[in-house]
């Protein structure tokens, strides 16, 4: 379930946090993400491409509703980007780690800077748009692809020429050692050929079987053992591509393995425009069909529609609907 995350004005550099649809514990540590090049914010309030965990103290639950205050690492961040980048916050308990969930970040118009301490100015409310959203993924790693080399030998088998004298035969030989020379080579040759045919047929067949193997095998679902993460990673390690990565995100939502789905599209919809169009309408209400893993919702879906474009400019239903729903 996506959370709803809002960060309120409380003091200069101080805000009120909350994150609704939150039925864990409060020890919690978060991950923000931006979306103008996919960047985390470090532990050194630096935006890079590796992610960082932060771990928030003093927090609470409070009917589904994780609440706190967080100080000037996390404002001045974010307020120093300026209203057009948009955040995603990752969300996951400290003790079990497989526990998480996200949201897109809501700054309500009355959050200061830091560095408002010694200025009065007049808060003006301004209206943001709500926002809800699925889990963003822990980044997988890349991991090496290991080049597998398969070498088929194919047995050359040429035929047997047999020496056959043309030289007029002695008369004193009988016709019939002619005819039945003509019988065993006619024989040979006939056997070579079968032997060279069920040569090849062993030699192309495991080839194919092997290699039907390796690209089905590793991102089956029946493959899934006690740890999702360690069947995504085995599957992505093998390069699957872009329709074997949307049948096995189908599959899992068919079965209600939603956590397996949400983190490959989050995962794949950060560097293949094809999966952010695919993600982005999953939360789209005009492409919506419902299941158990996705709801609908306005701004998740602008934002992997954006996601998408930054991607591929040349994408025109993303161009299309992100007018509509901008417009709505």
């Amino acid at each position: 379930m996506a959370l709803r995350i809002e960060l309120n004005g409380d003091k200069p550099g101080i805000v009120k946090f909350s994150a609704s649809k939150w039925q864990h514990s409060a020890d919690v540590e978060i991950m923000i993400q931006r979306n103008q090049d996919n960047f985390y914010l470090s532990q050194s309030n630096q935006w890079g491409p590796e992610t960082s965990w932060h771990v928030i103290a003093d927090l609470i639950v409070n009917d589904d509703r994780l609440e706190g205050q967080i100080g000037p690492w996390l404002t001045d961040s974010l307020l120093a980007l300026g209203g057009n980048c948009k955040f995603l916050m990752q969300i996951r308990e400290c003790n079990n780690p497989t526990i998480t969930d996200r949201g897109v970040i809501t700054i309500k118009g009355n959050v200061l800077p830091s560095s408002a301490v010694s200025i009065d100015l007049p808060i003006e409310e301004v209206a943001v748009k709500p926002t809800l959203v699925e889990s963003i993924i822990e980044q997988v790693a890349e991991p090496t692809t290991e080049a597998v080399t398969e070498e088929a030998t194919t047995a050359a088998i040429e035929p047997i020429s047999p020496v056959i004298d043309t030289s007029n035969p002695e008369p004193s030989k009988k016709k019939g050692k002619g005819i039945i020379a003509m019988i065993v080579i006619i024989a040979i040759l006939l056997i070579a050929a079968l032997v060279a045919f069920l040569l090849l047929n062993r030699s192309e067949q495991p080839t194919k079987s092997i290699s039907d193997d390796v690209d089905t095998s590793s991102c089956a679902l029946s493959q899934l053992g006690n740890n999702e993460m360690d069947f995504i990673q085995t599957c992505l390690r093998d390069k699957p591509s872009t329709e074997q990565i949307l049948k096995l995100i189908l599959e899992a939502k068919a079965q209600d393995k939603c956590n397996i789905a949400q983190r490959l599209y989050a995962n794949q919809s950060q560097q293949n425009a094809n999966i952010a169009v695919v993600y982005a309408k999953e939360y789209d209400d005009k492409f919506y069909q419902k299941n158990s893993c996705f709801v609908t919702d306005k701004d998740t879906a602008i934002y992997w529609y954006e996601t998408a474009l930054a991607l591929d400019p040349n994408s025109d239903l993303a161009k299309t609907r992100l007018t509509q729903l901008k417009a709505q």
